[in-house]
C-alpha cells in the first residue's frame, strides 16, 4: 500500500532484503529505499536470531513505488515462564503444575525417604521462581518411602514337610488386580493416539508392594512410569498416552503380572484423522 504526496510523483524502486536483519536496521533500510514499515508481527523461530526479521513481503527484489509499505515478521524467541514450586507434591499433581506453568516433567530419579511420603517429590533440579524457556523439562527427585530395614540372619531351623505349608501361603506374595481400559472422553492429537487407564489394585497381606507400569509403543521402547507402592486393598489408577501399535506390561515385586498388546486399528475401522 503506497502513500502518495501532492506536488510528488512516485516512482519505481525495488525492495531491498531486510530478511535477517534486526527490526531497527531493517526499518533503516526501507526508510533509505524510499518505503516505510507496514505491519510487524513476531513470531518464535527455532534456529534463527532473536529480534531478526524472519520473512518481508513484497519480496526482495520486487518494483514497488516509493512509500510503499512492507510488511514484516519478527522473531521473538520462545516464550519464558516462571518455574513453580513442586517439591513435597505427589508426583501426579507435580506433573499437573508443571504442565500449567508451561513445563515438563522431565527425568524422574527415585530414593528411599524416611521424611518424605512414597510417590512424593523430594526435589527438583530447576530452583522455583527461576525464569526458563516455554516447555523446560524440570528433572524431579521422587520418594519410594522409607527403605525396609533387613533382619539379622538367624539360625535355619528344623521343619517336618508339610509342617508350615498354611505359613507359607500367607506370606507368599499375591499378584494385583490390574484391568486396563481405554479413556473414550479422551481427544487425541492423531489417529494414532490414545489414552488408556491402567487400574492396580493391592491384594494379599504385604505393606508396600511396589508396582511399575512398562509402556513399549510406537514412540517409548520401554518406558518406565515409576514404581508406585501400594498397600493392600489401594488401587492405583496410572493414565498413559500410546501411540502407534503398543503393549502395557505390569510389574509386580519385579515380576511380570500382566501384559496385552494394544494394537492400532485400520484405518477403514478409525475414519479420517482429525475430523
Amino acid at each position: 500500500k503506497a502513500a502518495f504526496y501532492p506536488g510528488h510523483a512516485p516512482k519505481n524502486v525495488q525492495v531491498p532484503m531486510v530478511q535477517g536483519m534486526t527490526e531497527a536496521d531493517a526499518r533503516e533500510e526501507l526508510a533509505r529505499a524510499g518505503l516505510v514499515v507496514g505491519r510487524v508481527d513476531y513470531a518464535e523461530e527455532d534456529g534463527e536470531p532473536v529480534g531478526t526479521v524472519i520473512s518481508q513481503n513484497p519480496e526482495v527484489g520486487a518494483t514497488v513505488k516509493t512509500q510503499t509499505s512492507v510488511n514484516m515478521v519478527v522473531n521473538r524467541g520462545k516464550k519464558e515462564v516462571v518455574v513453580v514450586s513442586v517439591v513435597g507434591k505427589d508426583l501426579d499433581t507435580a506433573k499437573a503444575l508443571l504442565t500449567e506453568a508451561g513445563l515438563n516433567a522431565g527425568g524422574l530419579d527415585w530414593k528411599h525417604s524416611e521424611e518424605v511420603a512414597a510417590n512424593h517429590v523430594i526435589s527438583q533440579a530447576i530452583e522455583p521462581e527461576a525464569r526458563v524457556d516455554e516447555g523446560t523439562s524440570v528433572d524431579l527427585v521422587v520418594s519410594k518411602g522409607p527403605e525396609e530395614a533387613v533382619p539379622p540372619d538367624e539360625p535355619e531351623e528344623a521343619t517336618v514337610p508339610g509342617a508350615d505349608e498354611g505359613a507359607d501361603d500367607e506370606e507368599r506374595s499375591v499378584d494385583p488386580l490390574v484391568e486396563v481400559t481405554k479413556d473414550e472422553v479422551y481427544q487425541p492429537a492423531s489417529s494414532a493416539e490414545r489414552k488408556l487407564l491402567v487400574r492396580v489394585t493391592a491384594q494379599g497381606t504385604k505393606d508396600g508392594q511396589e508396582i511399575h507400569v512398562i509402556l513399549s509403543d510406537d514412540v517409548h521402547t520401554r518406558l518406565d512410569m515409576g514404581p508406585r507402592i501400594l498397600n493392600p486393598g489401594n488401587t492405583d489408577v496410572i493414565p498413559i498416552i500410546i501411540t502407534g501399535n503398543a503393549t502395557v506390561e505390569v510389574l509386580h515385586e519385579g515380576n511380570s503380572v500382566y501384559s496385552e498388546p494394544f494394537m492400532l486399528e485400520s484405518p477403514e475401522e478409525v475414519g479420517p484423522a482429525d475430523e
